[in-house]
């Protein structure tokens, strides 16, 4: 039987168990009778947060993967032009399959492989800033942090002297893998760092 986890109704703690129903998880079975049975806990939870356990460990992890967490995907590979071999993303069910898909840029790759590392970094619900796309604009030394596209593109309009196609631009943002630098000129560095 798979495991799920969901948030506790009261107390927003993560509640690990078996799902039963549209909003209870209870633990294991530890008296049963033909007229009923009893478990180790029973608990009301948040039905929007239930996510099912993978049954997937990351290499070196105890932790199990569960639905909706945000992982680190990279596969150690380095191919000129392929945005899938590092990305961040959510874990979802996909057409039978775990994936982990990044929606912002259109990528999705399998939870499972043999080769590739696959880390952790929370979940929709405790850290929903960690899909939000993020850069680093460096203009002559100078660093500022964005969150969006536009911020990105009015930033180094002001800062630079070079005009700027907006509209090319916001495609080539978001074409940008995590932790990857582009140089739009000497004195100007875009880096996406989430």
């Amino acid at each position: 039987m798979v495991t799920h986890r969901g948030k506790h109704i009261e107390t927003g703690e993560w509640v690990y168990g078996y799902r039963i129903g549209e909003d209870v998880i209870v633990g294991e079975i530890v008296e049963f009778h033909d007229e009923y049975f009893n478990t180790e806990f029973w608990c009301r939870v948040d039905p929007e947060t239930i996510g099912r356990n993978t049954e997937i460990n990351p290499f070196g992890s105890e932790k199990e993967v569960y639905e909706d967490d945000v992982v680190d995907y990279d596969d150690g590979q380095c191919i000129p032009f392929d945005r899938t071999h590092r990305m961040r993303g959510v874990v979802q069910m996909l057409e039978g399959c775990w994936m982990i898909v990044d929606d912002a840029n259109e990528q999705a790759v399998h939870l499972w492989n043999e080769t590739a590392e696959i880390k952790i970094v929370g979940n929709i619900y405790d850290n929903p800033e960690l899909m939000q796309m993020r850069y680093r604009v460096e203009v002559e030394g100078e660093i500022n942090e964005m969150i969006t596209r536009d911020e990105v593109i009015d930033d180094v309009q002001n800062r630079t002297s070079f005009e700027v196609d907006a509209q090319d631009m916001s495609v080539w943002l978001i074409d940008m893998s995590v932790g990857q630098t582009v140089e739009m000129r000497d004195d100007c560095k875009i880096t996406r760092i989430g």
